[in-house]
């Protein structure tokens, strides 16, 4: 059987695990459901477990016809936990195999498989030459397979009977598919020569064409006689011969990986590619999670708060009556602490930064942590713990009285490159409660991510997960290198830092600025894709 292998060397793994319907007993009959593994074609479950671990072309005619190599596919995929020899039991050496090519070729000719079929005397057959009664036949076969949910084509019969009638058509299949299913084994220095490769092919060729022989066989008996006909000597013969040269094909395709010179150093890399690709398959599925949420939270109606908190904003005249509106607005899940320590126009900046910013970002609404104005390091303006999104403002700078020197230092920060440019103009309060909004925003987008079953973990030191995938896009995008200097002229100094203040200073800038420059413009149009839903940019 001809069931298509999805990767035939264990370094040429694809994705996809699916279920599909099989009907063994008849397109009439009730179909039974097979999780199959797309990469190898191994069933996974369904059909009672009988055939777990098996190749899907096990399953019909008691596995008479399972495909060559199949098997072997499946086992090497298994990624072995440490290094090890592949088990199979043959040669470690090659061996040239053209005489039985030549032996099975002269043996089983289309004339004397049709001879033999004569001599069985049964009441009805169709001569092997008679083409389309023969076609009429394996359609009605392959019309039932279809029907039971495999994947054959719809000339599927044609290229049988072609491959049957001729050892050249069944080598131009192989040549056709050998690059994308045997590619791998030609490489390194433990590869196939190129007289192996050549083996290679005229053994696979050779069993694609007594496979296609049986096939055809069987369709010019009637089939009435087909179980009889299984069953005879000669029918035995055949399919002993095609097996055989299926066991060669699994010997020479296991060759390159039996060689000692770098056994275990292929097998190595073999099971962290083998890791690799299995960790991006599970990162895709927990994003596809992760994007179905957060689709939810994209569609929050925040409107009616902002519109309230806007409105008590502009008639507020205390910082008691800022912190009255935001502690009522439903944007933090927690009470605000110490605001009323704050002049009411800072007061009112860091109120309406919150407002702005959780009407662009509503996911953020209902889940930032409180805003808090404490005393903190001498040079600290304000500090966001980014998982829970709570944000402390420095009363040396926040607090009352203080409104002057803070707008000189923050000036200052701006003039020498500190902090970025352009992001004044609603503010040194509001300026720095954007950037801590910044740092709020990769929290929250984070800790969703984790909830959908997202690795964010990070090995490099001063990177995060979602800001440090930003950074490499937008350095990429702008074809500028991550260096110091380079990052302080086009951001500023303090985004060299780590990924995360790269990020919160690209944020402020965008928000705040009237002309944001190119790195935060960049850094914009991300955040703009993301309130689509389109996360590509992060490359999981």
């Amino acid at each position: 059987m001809n069931i298509k292998i999805l990767g035939r060397v264990p370094v040429r793994f694809k994705d996809g695990v699916k279920w599909i319907t099989v009907k063994p007993n008849g397109p009439e009959n009730k179909g039974t459901p097979v999780k199959l593994d797309d990469r190898t074609g191994e069933v996974l479950a369904g059909m009672g477990g009988k055939f777990n671990g098996r190749h899907i072309s096990a399953a019909p005619r008691g596995g008479r016809q399972e495909q060559p190599g199949a098997q072997a596919v499946i086992e090497w995929s298994k990624a072995p936990k440490a290094p090890q020899k592949p088990q199979y039991t043959g040669s470690d050496k090659y061996t040239k195999t053209a005489k039985l090519v030549k032996s099975t070729q002269k043996e089983f000719t289309p004339d004397s498989v049709g001879k033999a079929i004569k001599d069985l005397n049964y009441p009805y057959t169709i001569d092997l030459d008679n083409k389309d009664q023969i076609l009429k036949a394996l359609d009605k076969e392959y019309d039932r397979l279809r029907s039971m949910g495999y994947p054959y084509g719809p000339d599927e019969a044609e290229k049988v009977y072609e491959r049957a009638m001729s050892f050249q058509a069944a080598r131009k299949r192989v040549d056709d598919i050998f690059e994308r299913d045997y590619g791998d084994l030609t490489k390194g220095e433990d590869g196939l020569e190129p007289d192996e490769v050549e083996d290679l092919k005229n053994l696979y060729a050779e069993r694609l064409r007594l496979s296609a022989l049986e096939r055809v066989a069987e369709a010019s008996v009637w089939y009435t006689d087909r179980a009889d006909f299984r069953s005879t000597d000669f029918y035995k013969a055949l399919d002993k011969a095609s097996s055989k040269l299926g066991d060669k094909v699994d010997a020479l395709a296991a060759l390159p990986s039996r060689r000692p010179a770098n056994r275990q150093k292929r097998q190595l890399q073999q099971k962290k590619k083998f890791e690799a690709e299995r960790f991006k398959r599970e990162q895709k599925r927990a994003m596809n999670a992760f994007q179905a949420q957060f689709s939810k939270e994209l569609a929050k109606n925040v409107k009616p708060q902002i519109q309230k908190l806007n409105s008590d904003l502009a008639s507020s005249s205390t910082s008691t009556d800022v912190v009255a509106a935001l502690d009522s607005s439903g944007l933090m899940n927690a009470p605000t602490q110490g605001l009323n320590l704050m002049g009411p126009d800072t007061a009112r900046s860091i109120g309406q930064a919150y407002s702005d910013i959780c009407s662009k970002f509503p996911f953020l609404a209902g889940n930032i942590g409180r805003a808090n104005c404490s005393r903190l390091g001498s040079s600290t303006y304000g500090q966001c713990s980014m998982s829970r999104g709570a944000i402390d403002f420095n009363t040396k700078y926040y607090g009352r009285g203080n409104e002057a020197s803070f707008a000189a230092s923050f000036s200052n920060c701006i003039s020498t490159q500190f902090h970025p440019q352009g992001v004044m103009s609603k503010g040194a309060a509001y300026a720095v409660a954007s950037h801590e909004l910044g740092h709020a925003i990769e929290g929250r987008l984070e800790k969703l991510m984790k909830a959908a079953g997202v690795d964010t973990t990070e090995k490099r030191k001063k990177r995060y997960f979602i800001s440090g995938r930003v950074k490499d896009k937008v350095l990429s995008n702008l074809s500028l290198v991550d260096d110091r200097s380079v990052i302080k002229a086009e951001l500023s100094e303090y985004a060299v830092m780590d990924s995360a203040e790269f990020f919160a200073e690209a944020v402020s800038e965008y928000l705040c600025s009237r002309s944001p420059r190119p790195v935060a413009a960049e850094v914009g149009k991300i955040l703009e894709r993301f309130l689509k839903n389109d996360f590509s940019d992060l490359g999981i």
